[in-house]
């Protein structure tokens, strides 16, 4: 009887521990794993319309607002109407953006999808929820009721002004500017939008031009009057050497750009100078200016962002360029403020794209906001329209205008 005693002591201590050890590797994981707090992983772009290529083409980009990588497994991002419901997996890292694209990679054709997924959006809008692995909401964006920004037109996408700043507040929107975006669609377009990048609306606000009533006024061209315009990031031979960053005065009046600075993603990550223009340098009206940055700042072969600064650190405009970079190619400004690579280089001059088939396409680099407008019209007349509308543009500058 003893014995059996003991016997079964022995048993229940098994027991006690084999229930310890559940509680160990099991429970308590569970008791120490913490809930994502709210916007530590925001909505930061939809592309709710698609892309030229097709409407199918939709893609939406999160972007991590903390300082660690974090695992999305068990994430979900979905509608609130069921579809879509997106099951999130891997890590997006600290303070960088993770790509969803529907149904292949090849909807943003030249960056890497970080997950592919199926469902569409509705044009309409969508009740859009991210929520982590213990089913905590993390984000929403209720558009619902419709979308507070894109443009189902030009394919512009619907960009977050401030990473920070609240989800639902509509004034947070905004359609991409088409002036800041970066890669290319299924079909080889241009996407209207920053996939994996800084979004367009969330630089600083660039000053307005001058106004009619100013515009004759001999002072110095306003902030998008000095652009950049051309690029060559991999020149044949010694990149130190050879690379450059074109800028165009696209006004009529002399800028002085003393001290401006050309920086690179690194030089403006890290703090540190870049290529800082001479004292006493100025600009003709509508010239070009060249500048071998290569020594100063470097640019990257597999894609970077070019910034330039006034004196005074104000931002005046920016390039994003990604993917391989051709040898000897640079990037050209066309007018309507796409770009282009072109095999031919044109520093100091008018832009040429030139083709693999070495056909070219010259492009004036003038534009005249504010100075030349559309002063009357005659829509209407009497008799046949297609031999009798008319168009009178004014010019109010002092001097001709390429049109």
């Amino acid at each position: 009887m003893r014995q059996y005693k003991i016997e079964l002591s022995i048993i229940f201590i098994l027991i006690f521990f084999w229930e310890a050890e559940f509680f160990i590797l099991d429970i308590l994981p569970r008791l120490a794993a913490q809930a994502a707090s709210p916007q530590e992983v925001v909505i930061n772009e939809i592309a709710w319309m698609g892309t030229k290529a097709s409407y199918n083409d939709e893609w939406v980009e999160l972007f991590n607002n903390t300082n660690q990588d974090i695992n999305l497994k068990g994430w979900l991002l979905k509608a609130q109407d069921g579809a879509p419901v997106i099951n999130l997996s891997n890590t997006i890292p600290a303070q960088s953006y993770y790509l969803l694209e529907r149904t292949a990679d090849s909807t943003v054709s030249d960056v890497t999808a970080d997950l592919i997924y199926t469902g569409a959006l509705a044009n309409t809008g969508e009740n859009l929820i991210l929520q982590d692995d213990q089913g905590t909401v993390v984000d929403q964006l209720d558009n619902g009721a419709g979308w507070f920004a894109g443009d189902n037109d030009t394919k512009a996408t619907m960009e977050r002004r401030d990473n920070q700043g609240k989800t639902n507040l509509a004034a947070n929107w905004a359609n991409n500017d088409q002036k800041i975006f970066n890669s290319k669609d299924a079909a080889g377009n241009s996407i209207f939008g920053t996939p994996k990048q800084k979004n367009s609306v969330s630089y600083p606000k660039e000053e307005e031009p001058p106004s009619e009533e100013n515009s004759n006024q001999d002072t110095a061209p306003a902030i998008n009057f000095i652009l950049i315009n051309e690029l060559l990031p991999d020149p044949v031979g010694d990149d130190h050497e050879g690379e450059y960053v074109e800028l165009f005065n696209n006004s009529d009046t002399t800028a002085d750009i003393s001290l401006w600075e050309l920086k690179d993603e690194t030089k403006k990550e890290k703090g540190q100078s870049g290529f800082v223009i001479e004292a006493g340098t100025t600009m003709p009206a509508f010239s070009y200016l060249i500048f071998y940055t290569g020594k100063k700042t470097s640019l990257n072969n597999d894609g970077d962002t070019v910034y330039l600064y006034d004196s005074g650190q104000a931002l005046k405009d920016q390039r994003v360029y990604t993917g391989k970079i051709p040898e000897g190619a640079s990037y050209n400004r066309q007018t309507d403020n796409t770009w282009a690579w072109s095999t031919t280089t044109t520093p100091g001059l008018q832009n040429i794209i030139t083709t693999k088939d070495n056909s070219t396409n010259a492009i004036p680099n003038k534009s005249y906001p504010r100075h030349i407008w559309i002063n009357e019209f005659l829509p209407n007349p009497k008799g046949k329209d297609a031999e009798n509308e008319w168009t009178v543009p004014t010019n109010k500058l002092r001097h001709s205008a390429y049109l």
